[in-house]
């Protein structure tokens, strides 16, 4: 299971006896145990993850956080391989970061199709900057954001109005 709306997936399935191993990844950030508890239902949350066998998070902040909480929440203990055991369950977590390949991507340059690309579109922008965003459209992205700071930016230094322009590339949520 991945993402914050099938956290309770796992726990809906071991009700209905379902003992395979399951795993949960959460692309968006945990939030520390000082949000989290103003919610009225955040162990109810946790809860229904430690349902599953293993947690998985994009960096280790997150991960941090969610620890934060078992220990500090629900009084968790650590078990000599690191498995934590709460709410009279027991989870591996860990941080798995995704990202995109950085060394191709730094090198792309240096390849044909790189070095076409970039005449083309050194040849469309002329003298002006690019910056580029490429998220899927997703309220945790903050895209909204980004342009409005792109426009202040503007509004702070107009000279930079004819100097640089802002692609972003955002395909919807969940599609190919």
């Amino acid at each position: 299971m991945h993402d914050y709306h099938f956290f309770f997936v796992g726990e809906e399935l071991r009700r209905l006896g379902v003992k395979n191993p399951i795993g949960h990844f959460l692309h968006i950030p945990f939030p520390v145990p000082e949000v989290l508890t103003g919610l009225s239902n955040h162990r109810e949350i946790v809860r229904a993850m430690m349902a599953y066998d293993l947690v998985g998070f994009q960096t280790s902040n997150h991960l941090h956080a969610f620890e934060r909480y078992l220990f500090e929440e629900a009084k968790a203990v650590r078990n000599e391989e690191g498995a934590i055991f709460a709410f009279g369950k027991e989870v591996v977590a860990d941080a798995f970061p995704i990202g995109i390949d950085s060394e191709a991507f730094s090198n792309f340059h240096t390849m044909r199709e790189g070095q076409e690309s970039y005449a083309k579109l050194r040849s469309e922008l002329g003298a002006r900057l690019q910056i580029v965003g490429d998220d899927r459209i997703d309220y945790s992205k903050g895209l909204p954001e980004r342009f409005t700071a792109f426009e202040r930016m503007l509004e702070m230094y107009p000279e930079h109005k004819a100097e640089v322009s802002l692609l972003h590339i955002a395909p919807p949520s969940r599609s190919e």
